[in-house]
């Protein structure tokens, strides 16, 4: 990592970088400072502060991804050059943390007179309108906390997906991002910034339109800003490791804060023309002198008329008031002097008076009116408001809500305490009828003649009222009057006979009054004349069941028929309502009786009622079911069956699914194996046809479907079924793969072909395998080879199952036709394979040739094509040809894995026995490549015994049993070493440590099978392992001399001091002089090492360039 976390200093991107953080805390300042020094945030959009911190934030983590891996190298880099690498984050962050400091202050110094709602409560007298503050939330205020919590969820999600995706899918130091899903996070969070700050400001464009004043918004802010957004955007863009994404939403912002910067000085200019402030609140002047501030307490009253006289003084107008007539409107259109859209609204309200009022009145009363509606500020339209009920003349004041530009709530406000003890002290007692007491009959006749003409009254007044019918007919039945009761009924009858409620309560009252026979009459004439109102039937049945009358019952719930022996009664539900669940009840009444032919009759009825279409059958499954459910539960199984089967066969399969359900419930209760395995296909048949009409190109569920219709065809067979039951399985299969094949793919992707294709190929092999269909078997892969578009893809697949059809049916021209065509039209590896394979197990050796020459033509580069070639050669025995094939292949340039036909080459000749042939190939190879794994197979090649070559091996066995043991010849362990030493040299020449490393390992491991312990001992000390980094013994040699021989004198010390632990220490002076000795043996040694060394190097047999570590012989 610290080669590459290198620092890049660059000292006009630091200088931007560190101007435009200071710039942005010096530019964010005036907003912060003036939210907090007027102490109300009014004026900002909360959908502008939700967009900004949103876009902020993603932008800022976008950053944060887009540099991790230069963020990563901080712990490399000092904390000087750390701040100068990631000075594009912290603009990021610093621009995140000040726009969201903005919406905190926004939050916090929300206007409270803003946060509740208002409403404006009339005192019923000459006091001015009062308004009370709510517990209501506003509609702004709700919409702030709302979005508030709108970002904050959205920063803690957008944080916790990135460092998630950045924990686990690491980015190299160099930048360079591998992870696609990180790859893909970081695009999204860099649009979704640019289509934020895109939209950011459209709210605040908006909302500052629409109130037409600046409110809470800095100037100075946006002034720095503005230019510094296009500068912000030049650095992030100069930062290494970022794109378009990661600034392109800051070039947006700049561009829209420019556009609400004019705005806002536009308004600037024309709130000092109106004189008014920055919220919309009139300027103190000479002429227009400020409203006092006063407020309503409990126990005192506003001064309205002293605030209205202060607020108008001065600023009266010398406008003639018209006088009011006959014609005057009591509401005054309001006339709006039309300067444009700039100028200031006069006349905005309109005054309504009431009538009979005098002259004088009117004219003594219009000029403060006047007065009012003339005043230049939204000030006095608040006072003129608050003081409406104080003119006796001017009783409501009717303001246009679109002229008035101040919305701040009145100077003059209530109090809750005193709303609710003005409330407690107007409120009525409520009306309660006096209580009557009747002494005698005379009082009672008097009482009752008093309520019959109160009663006559109202149904005089409103005779369409039923509840006034019904009030006078329940209080005479209340009296005991019930023949007064029935004819105010009958009355009633009269006026709205189909009122269902006017027969209820009529019956009702007789079934109170244990009228049964009167409550009989009314049921029989109600359900004649309303015979379509169910609830009129039930209560009629019901009144029935109560009295125990099963056989009026029978007679009303019944759905007669024109040649059953019912009375009248049982034939008017069936007549009117002719509805299955009406049918259901009538078999299930007549059940219960313990009439079952009568039960049959009624299904049977219904289900000619309802016939054989479609429509009729599913709109009666509940006839068939409950009808199979009584023979059920009656033991008649064949009956039941009988009728299931008869419902499924006129339905449709995807409405059917109810009605499967119950008869597979019935055949696994009462039903055979093969019933039972019959219904379960059909179940699921419904079940396929119901995903197929969801998806059609459902595939898997093809395969299922026709899978299932394969093993109810071989079932059929299996159970010797007739001919006519095989065709119709037969039918029901090709049905199927029919259906399948039609849903042809969409589009030209071969992706979506892959599963498609095997459809057609199991089409294929059901007719060639189970019906023995050949032609139409045959026209199936014509078909299916003519649909898939060749020239975008293909499917080898289906041409050599087709190709081998053909064969099957024995005509071999036809199959070698459809390959050949199928190589011309669209060559592919798999095609060739496959005719090459028919070719072969046709043992037509000259056609494999000629193929696998085709096959080369058509991909040289192809290592397998070449091996394969040469080893049908070699088992030809035709071993000159594959020799030259493989040298043909080897000659190839480029070709793909080549060290498989190097290999493959290499094991022919040890085959053959070539030992001088394989070596010249490895020579070659290492020339070629000089692998480190090539010198290690060439070494281990010349130690390991061959065979003897192919000629003097057949001669031998010639003249040899055969069970006699193959000759080999060994290898030679010298010429091993010598090919390990070369390819040490040409790694190390070539500076390849690690390959260096690889390489002493295995030749330790030779020479700890085949060599000597000193030889073991040579190649034990070459390499010393470091953390990451390996050191040789002969390159420290060459490089440091002197330190190289003091460790060899150090080593050898200690090891004297190990073997003689008992030896005395010795003193200085002796220690010296042993040292001075030892060091000379050590140097002579060396020098003999050294000699022994270059000889080593310079003969051509020998081991090792190296010394071993301890300097000795």
């Amino acid at each position: 990592m610290s080669v590459i976390c290198q620092p890049t200093h660059d000292w006009f991107s630091d200088l931007l970088a560190t101007g435009l953080i200071v710039g942005l805390f010096i530019s964010y300042a005036p907003q912060h400072f003036r939210i907090i020094n007027k102490g109300s945030s009014e004026g900002f959009s909360p959908w502008f502060l939700l967009l900004g911190s949103t876009s902020a934030a993603s932008g800022m983590l976008n950053m944060i991804v887009m540099q991790w891996g230069v963020i990563r190298c901080c712990h490399v880099y000092t904390a000087g050059d750390c701040l100068e690498t990631i000075a594009g984050v912290l603009q990021v962050i610093s621009q995140w943390f000040l726009f969201t400091v903005i919406f905190a202050l926004y939050m916090t110094y929300y206007p409270p007179s803003l946060k509740y709602a208002t409403v404006a409560v009339d005192a019923h007298d000459s006091r001015p309108t009062q308004f009370l503050k709510t517990n209501i939330k506003t509609d702004e205020w709700r919409l702030s906390i709302i979005l508030s919590w709108v970002t904050l969820i959205h920063i803690i999600f957008i944080t916790f997906v990135t460092f998630f995706l950045l924990l686990t899918h690491p980015i190299d130091p160099s930048g360079e991002i591998r992870s696609r899903q990180l790859s893909i996070w970081a695009t999204f969070l860099g649009v979704t910034s640019g289509i934020l700050a895109a939209m950011q400001y459209a709210p605040q464009l908006a909302h500052t339109y629409r109130h037409k004043v600046v409110g809470a918004l800095s100037i100075p802010m946006m002034l720095i800003q503005s230019p510094g957004g296009f500068i912000m955007v030049l650095s992030i863009a100069l930062r290494p490791g970022t794109n378009w994404t990661s600034w392109i939403q800051f070039l947006v912002a700049a561009m829209m804060q420019a556009g609400l910067l004019v705005m806002c000085i536009f308004w600037k200019f024309r709130q000092q023309r109106l004189h008014i402030d920055d919220f919309g609140h009139p300027l103190p002047s000479a002429d227009v002198p400020p409203s006092p501030n006063v407020v309503r307490g409990p126990e005192q009253d506003v001064p309205v008329q002293e605030a209205v006289e202060d607020a108008v003084e001065g600023s009266i107008l010398e406008t003639p008031v018209p006088e009011a007539d006959e014609r005057m409107p009591l509401l005054n259109k309001s006339t709006t002097e039309k300067r444009g859209w700039w100028s200031r609204p006069r006349d905005a309200c309109q005054i309504s008076t009431p009538a009979g009022f005098e002259e004088h009145d009117l004219e003594s009363k219009s000029e403060l009116a006047h007065t009012a509606l003339t005043k230049q500020s939204s000030f006095s339209l608040r006072v003129l408001r608050a003081s409406g009920r104080y003119s006796p003349t001017c009783r409501t004041i009717l303001c246009d809500s679109s002229s008035i530009k101040n919305r701040a709530p009145a100077a003059v406000q209530i109090t809750a305490e005193q709303l609710l003890r003005e409330a407690q002290e107007r409120q009525e007692a409520q009306f309660t009828a006096p209580k009557q007491r009747v002494e005698d009959f005379e009082e009672l006749n008097e009482y009752r003649g008093r309520k019959r003409k109160e009663f006559e009254e109202r149904i005089r007044r409103t005779r369409g009222s039923i509840k006034e019918w019904l009030q006078y007919a329940n209080w005479e039945a209340s009296q005991s009057e019930f023949a007064r009761a029935r004819s105010i009924f009958e009355r009633a009858l009269d006026v709205d006979p189909r009122s269902v409620q006017l027969w209820l309560s009529y019956t009702e009252m007789e079934l109170k009054a244990r009228n049964v026979q009167h409550a009989r009459n009314l049921f029989d004439r109600a359900v004649t004349l309303l015979p379509r109102i169910d609830q009129l039937w039930y209560k009629y049945v019901y009144l029935e069941e109560l009295l125990q009358n099963v056989a009026a019952r029978a007679r009303c719930s019944s759905a007669g028929w024109p040649g059953s022996p019912t009375t009248r009664h049982g034939r008017r539900i069936s007549r009117w309502r002719p509805e299955p669940r009406v049918w259901v009840k009538w078999g299930k009444f007549e059940e219960e009786r313990g009439k079952v032919d009568k039960a049959r009759e009624v299904f049977q009825t219904a289900l000619e009622f309802f016939g054989d279409e479609e429509e009729q059958v599913d709109k009666a499954q509940a006839v068939f079911s409950n009808f199979a459910k009584m023979e059920t539960r009656l033991k008649e199984f064949e009956r039941a069956r009988v009728i299931y089967k008869f419902a499924l066969s006129r339905l449709p399969r995807s409405k059917s699914a109810n009605l499967y359900a119950a008869y597979t419930k019935f055949e696994k209760q009462h039903g055979t194996r093969t019933s039972l395995e019959s219904t379960v296909l059909g179940k699921r048949r419904i079940q396929y046809e119901e995903e197929l009409s969801h998806d059609g190109r459902n595939y898997d569920v093809w395969f299922d479907y026709a899978r299932l219709e394969e093993g109810a065809y071989r079932q059929v067979k299996e159970e010797g079924a007739t001919t006519e039951e095989e065709e119709q399985a037969i039918g029901r299969v090709r049905e199927v793969y029919e259906r399948a094949v039609s849903q042809v793919p969409p589009g030209g992707e071969k992706r979506h072909w892959r599963r498609y294709i095997f459809l057609w190929l199991d089409y294929a092999l059901f007719e060639e395998i189970e019906t023995k269909d050949y032609p139409r078997a045959r026209q199936i892969y014509q078909t299916a080879i003519q649909l898939v578009p060749h020239k975008q893809f293909t499917f080898a697949k289906l041409w050599i199952m087709y190709a081998r059809f053909e064969v099957r049916m024995l005509d071999l021209p036809a199959a070698r036709k459809i390959l050949g065509a199928a190589i011309g039209m669209c060559p592919k590896e798999a095609l060739f394979k496959g005719y090459i394979q028919l070719e072969f197990d046709l043992r037509e050796f000259d056609r494999v040739r000629t193929l696998y020459e085709k096959y080369l033509e058509f991909d040289p580069t192809n290592s397998t094509a070449w091996i394969k070639y040469a080893e049908l050669e070699t088992q030809l025995a035709d071993y000159g040809r594959a020799r030259g094939i493989f040298e043909l292949g080897v000659a190839q340039s480029p070709l793909s894995m080549p060290e498989l036909l190097w290999k493959a080459y290499i094991d022919f000749e040890v085959d053959e026995g070539e030992r001088e042939k394989a070596r010249a190939l490895y020579e070659r190879l290492v020339g070629i490549s000089g692998h480190w794994k090539a010198w290690v197979a060439f070494a281990l090649f010349e130690a390991q015994a061959m065979q003897l070559p192919r000629d003097e091996r057949e001669e031998e066995e010639e003249e040899e049993d055969e069970e006699a043991e193959v000759k080999m010849v060994d290898g030679d362990l010298e010429i091993a070493r010598q090919v390990f030493q070369r390819g040490y040299k040409d790694l190390k020449s070539k500076g390849l440590k690690n390959e260096r490393v690889a390489l002493l390992q295995v030749w330790k491991n030779f020479e700890e099978e085949n060599g000597t312990p000193d030889d073991v001992a040579k190649l034990t000390f070459l390499a010393c392992h470091a953390d990451y980094d390996y050191i040789f013994a002969d390159d420290e040699r060459e490089a440091n001399p002197t330190s190289f021989k003091f460790l060899q004198m150090a080593h050898a010390w200690k090891a004297k001091k190990a073997a003689d632990p008992s030896a005395a220490p010795l003193s200085g002076f002796t220690a010296a002089k042993a040292a001075e000795v030892e060091q000379e043996q050590e140097r002579d040694g060396a020098a003999r090492s050294k000699r022994r060394d270059d000889a080593m190097e310079v003969d051509d047999d020998g081991s090792s360039d190296v010394a071993s570590s301890h300097g000795g012989d």
